[in-house]
């Protein structure tokens, strides 16, 4: 499996790092260091990043094909109705089997913010499923979802939801299915990057689970049912990952029911008896 150190150990080796940097610069001094030795931490976080190579790959052609489509068209080498055509998927587009829009839109976004944060989640989730899974799975499980969750969506605007000129584009159903993939892999994994603060992967995953599901009651421009397709691709593709990996998720599936039961248990009781002490929460 591939050697991806974790956010948590990465920070650790910062802060030591930083710590040690005033006996670093006098043994600098004296030669028993080089120049070298105080761009560690620099070191240390170039390889973090570039360590998952099919996350950090996939993020970059996101970015590409975002300036270059923003390039591009700002340069008029192509219309606003090019992009429109290529790079928005539109309900109708599954049902006439239109499947290069489809694709497309899996890989432009509709701003710097959009791009920004689909990428920021893409780097937690895809270093946490390619450092249990590998690179390959990591790969089916991130195109896996982009299948369903442009499915279910196309289908869901269709039959369900109707909404007057509704397109969708972005990253986000993939990276779902990513995240979906994360939780069930390693839920107590800690990520220091999605909120700013030390979060497992399951508190992080679940709300956005619990944002996209009440998201859809009330429409924001946010297209909750491709995130919820992506998440629900897990489902489908356990089967392709091999029995250990399957195995694991499903305990990984049995514990975050587990937690969350638990979870709400102790908001119950929080809630139940802590007017009573004048606490406010």
């Amino acid at each position: 499996m591939e050697d991806i150190q974790s956010e948590s150990k990465l920070v650790w080796k910062l802060i030591k790092d930083v710590l040690l940097l005033p006996f670093t610069l006098i043994l600098l001094l004296f030669g028993k260091k080089t120049i070298g030795d105080l761009f560690q931490p620099i070191k240390d976080l170039f390889a973090f990043v570039f360590e998952a190579k099919v996350t950090i790959i996939l993020i970059i052609i996101n970015i590409v094909m975002f300036f270059g489509i923003i390039l591009l068209n700002a340069s008029g080498y192509i219309t606003d109705d090019f992009i429109s055509s290529y790079f928005i998927d539109t309900p109708e587009r599954l049902l006439t089997l239109n499947v290069i829009p489809i694709i497309g839109s899996w890989f432009f976004h509709g701003s710097l913010l959009h791009l920004f944060g689909n990428m920021l989640f893409l780097f937690i989730f895809g270093r946490v499923v390619e450092k249990n899974i590998g690179p390959l799975k990591t790969l089916a499980v991130y195109f896996g979802a982009a299948i369903v969750s442009a499915i279910a969506d196309d289908l869901t605007h269709t039959f369900i939801i109707h909404i007057e000129n509704y397109g969708s584009l972005g990253a986000s159903g993939a990276i779902a299915g990513l995240g979906a993939a994360a939780l069930l892999l390693n839920p107590f994994y800690i990520s220091w990057m999605a909120l700013g603060i030390p979060l497992p992967i399951i508190v992080v995953v679940v709300l956005q689970i619990y944002t996209d599901a009440t998201g859809i009651l009330n429409p924001d421009g946010i297209s909750h049912t491709a995130h919820l397709g992506g998440y629900a691709s897990v489902a489908l593709m356990m089967f392709i990952l091999g029995k250990e990996n399957r195995e694991k998720m499903k305990k990984g599936f049995i514990i975050c029911i587990i937690t969350i039961i638990l979870a709400f248990i102790v908001y119950i009781i929080v809630r139940r008896y802590l007017p009573a002490l004048k606490i406010t929460i």
